[in-house]
């Protein structure tokens, strides 16, 4: 039975050294690729999508219109009906 225990923890420290080493020649070829984030490769990070995405959240936030006067009962229902999903601060309620 001894050895049988043994020659387990041997298997499951191999198992962790194999996942260890696979990790970190992970972590080497993120870094490598990571080296030049804004080039020409299929994984790179495209800077002109991010640019163009941008400009049209800016351009639907500058061309939205202010929903103009609130009626005060309505925001009234609103609040009584939150559902406290997020603690005690969220109930509407005042303590």
């Amino acid at each position: 039975q001894d050895d049988n225990l043994s020659w387990t923890a041997e298997v499951v420290s191999g198992l962790i050294v194999f996942l260890q080493a696979i990790f970190v020649i992970g972590l080497r070829l993120l870094g490598q690729v990571m080296t030049d984030p804004y080039g020409d490769d299929l994984e790179d990070l495209s800077v002109m999508r991010y640019v163009r995405g941008a400009w049209k959240t800016s351009n639907r936030i500058l061309a939205a219109q202010s929903p103009g006067a609130v009626d005060p009962s309505t925001e009234q229902d609103f609040q009584s009906n939150i559902v406290p999903s997020l603690g005690g601060a969220w109930s509407g309620k005042k303590e």
